[in-house]
């Protein structure tokens, strides 16, 4: 049996570390439903209750396929179109001026550094199935 690589366990972290944010946001949706239900409809996304129970089971399904490396790329793009789609409903700093502007943008742009560190859980896939992976 060989040795899992340190490299191995920091990916492991990191994919560890991507799914907590998915999975605290889907038990959140699910115990405070009627709060983001309202939300979902003042953002005017269609069909809100759908819709949010689409971001649930994305969430979920999402983050057990990033710990357990089930499907990973489809799921990391799932999660990336996910996350990209949702930051200009939520994050329009450009609607706004002034301090309000400021946190949106800044919401925005963390957003898409979720986006890019999904991205990155693609291109690396292939490599680890190659290698001794946890």
């Amino acid at each position: 049996m060989q040795k899992t690589s340190p490299q191995a366990w920091a990916w492991l972290l990191i994919r560890m570390l991507m799914a907590v944010m998915f999975i605290e946001s889907a038990i959140d949706k699910s115990l405070h439903w009627h709060f983001y239900l309202q939300e979902t409809t003042q953002q005017g996304i269609p069909f809100p209750a759908l819709a949010l129970a689409m971001a649930i089971a994305v969430e979920v399904l999402g983050s057990i396929a990033l710990l357990t490396r089930f499907q990973l790329p489809l799921a990391a793009l799932m999660l990336a179109g996910y996350v990209f789609v949702l930051n200009f409903f939520y994050f329009d700093f450009w609607n706004l001026s002034g301090q309000e502007a400021i946190g949106l943008r800044k919401e925005f742009l963390k957003n898409l550094a979720v986006v890019a560190g999904l991205l990155a859980f693609i291109l690396v896939h292939r490599r680890d199935q190659q290698q001794d992976t946890i």
